[in-house]
């Protein structure tokens, strides 16, 4: 649902007709003798109230999609458009508005350029395609040209040809408004092929970091938060976000990176950013396939690290290299083509050192198997190889919540000798560990017992832990209440246990084969505040 543009960005200067026989209609009218009112209208509220019920007319939301009505109200008088205003601009989504109209708007108005504080876009083959292309008029292309020009920025009137060319690219008009939003604190982006190689709002981060003053655009100062899902790009082409000293937290979905010379790609991987130089404080790299050591390097460019995510995946790989399902057969008809990014993880315990007095919250989760197997106990299950583990954590002085496979913080080659809480950092209250399908990992269960019942010792700020279990219960019978429930309820910790369902009854190399005569779903949450199993 797009929001249709003619009706956004609200400026005066796009129907100064109708504003003029508004303003004609009023003159030609007499004044009538107020009369008394008899109850409140909208008018009388105060300003605190009226923002009150903006709050519940969202402007960006697909589900309540309240956009028409602020314009509308802000419409009325000039009071509710100045109590509108800031809801109105502070935000941007490409999604339900064109980028051109905007653009003429944070031109024109200075004061509503100040208060965006959010952008949402997307660029790419297809993407808004449906959208009919506005053609600016003559007007319109004058004012592009002047905002350009008065930003002074190198190749000024190229860019002014771009935006006003109703054939170009829509990143670069994304470009040119965050030019003239400088209180942008959140970015987020959807990256999609382009004809050119970096896009244009990753070059305006770089001259922003590069010393040297880009015209009179500003300089992010206040651009704290970026989310990107990445298409085309490699890592080497985001340093400059690494550099940017406002940001603090930034997430990359889906990066691909190696540190191998691989065929075809003339960019070896190269890490630019000095050690320590880094403000970022959160990071998170859901969905990606990396190199311990490309890891490594990032977590050393960082100053002080608060909290990490690393999700390792193998298809990842095989999917960006537009190979699509012929990943599994690749992988098991040759020699070993996942080296290209081995996972270590004892490597990746050293590069958190650097981090000991500053990481909160730490999340690992890897998804790498060498195939299916038979077991005469477990059905057909992935054997998940093993890269050794975190270890010993305890360095770790402000480590809150850790999340993450078993195996990362379990020798489970131990089996039912391995432990785990004499590991973990005593800071520690709140647990998550995922049990995975895998023979070595179940042997493994004597140390959550050993950890239910010895944790006053080893973690005395313990609040919750929460185990999920890709085992259905028919193929893992296991008394949890007994076993991981009881020590811990005696002190009010609470435990949840998400175990996969028994219409989950077999995994095979490509699926799971599910029973549709059970209820829907494929997890089930259980409390072990009963004594039911």
């Amino acid at each position: 649902m797009a929001f249709i543009e003619s009706d956004f960005p609200p400026l005066r200067s796009q129907k100064p007709a109708k504003i003029a026989a508004i303003v004609k209609r009023g003159k030609e009218k007499a004044n009538p003798a107020k009369k008394p009112q008899t109850c409140a209208t909208l008018g009388n509220l105060p300003d605190e109230l009226l923002l009150q019920i903006l709050n519940h007319l969202p402007c960006l939301d697909l589900e309540n999609f309240q956009l028409p009505s602020v314009v509308n109200l802000s419409l009325t008088n000039r009071r509710l458009h100045n109590v509108c205003l800031e809801r109105l601009y502070v935000a941007y989504n490409s999604f339900f508005a064109a980028p051109y109209l905007f653009l003429r708007t944070m031109i024109s108005n200075h004061n509503a350029a100040q208060m965006v504080h959010s952008m949402e876009i997307s660029y790419g083959s297809g993407v808004h395609e449906d959208r009919g292309v506005y053609c600016p008029l003559l007007s319109d292309r004058r004012t592009i040209k002047a905002g350009l020009k008065e930003l002074n920025i190198p190749g000024w009137k190229e860019w002014a040809t771009d935006c006003n060319d109703e054939g170009s690219d829509q990143e670069i008009l994304y470009a040119a408004i965050l030019m003239h939003t400088p209180n942008i604190a959140s970015l987020e982006v959807d990256d999609g092929e382009l004809p050119y190689h970096i896009p244009k709002w990753v070059d305006l981060i770089r001259y922003a970091t590069s010393g040297t003053k880009f015209g009179r655009m500003h300089s992010f100062q206040k651009l704290e938060t970026i989310t990107l899902d990445i298409g085309g790009l490699r890592l080497r082409n985001l340093a400059p976000l690494f550099r940017l000293p406002s940001l603090r937290k930034l997430t990359i979905s889906g990066l691909v990176e190696t540190n191998k010379v691989i065929k075809g790609d003339p960019f070896p991987f190269k890490w630019p950013i000095a050690s320590g130089s880094s403000s970022i404080e959160e990071l998170y790299l859901p969905n990606a396939f990396l190199d311990t050591a490309v890891i490594t390097a990032i977590l050393d460019s960082c100053r002080t690290l608060k909290q990490l995510q690393y999700d390792h995946r193998d298809d990842r790989w095989f999917y960006r290299q537009a190979r699509g399902y012929q990943w599994w057969e690749e992988f098991t008809n040759s020699d070993d083509p996942l080296t290209f990014a081995p996972l270590s993880y004892p490597t990746l315990a050293k590069a958190l050192h650097r981090h000991r007095n500053t990481l909160e919250s730490l999340q690992f989760w890897d998804d790498i198997y060498e195939g299916i197997y038979a077991n005469l106990n477990l059905r057909n299950h992935r054997i998940y190889r093993t890269f050794g583990h975190l270890g010993n954590l305890k360095g770790l002085e402000k480590l809150k919540t850790i999340k993450g496979t078993l195996a990362a913080f379990v020798d489970i080659e131990k089996g039912p000798s391995a432990t785990l809480v004499e590991n973990l950092p005593p800071s520690l209250t709140h647990i998550c560990l995922i049990v995975r399908w895998d023979d070595r990992e179940l042997k493994c269960m004597p140390s959550l017992e050993h950890a239910a019942s010895y944790y006053r010792s080893h973690l005395p700020l313990l609040k919750e832990i929460r185990l999920e279990v890709a085992v259905p219960p028919s193929q893992f019978p296991y008394d949890w209440s007994k076993r991981i429930q009881g020590p811990l309820s005696k002190d009010g910790i609470n435990v949840v246990v998400e175990q996969t369902s028994d219409i989950l009854r077999s995994l095979d190399e490509d699926e799971a084969e599910f029973d549709t005569t059970d209820e829907p779903g494929s997890e089930t949450e259980e409390s072990l505040d009963s004594d039911e199993e």
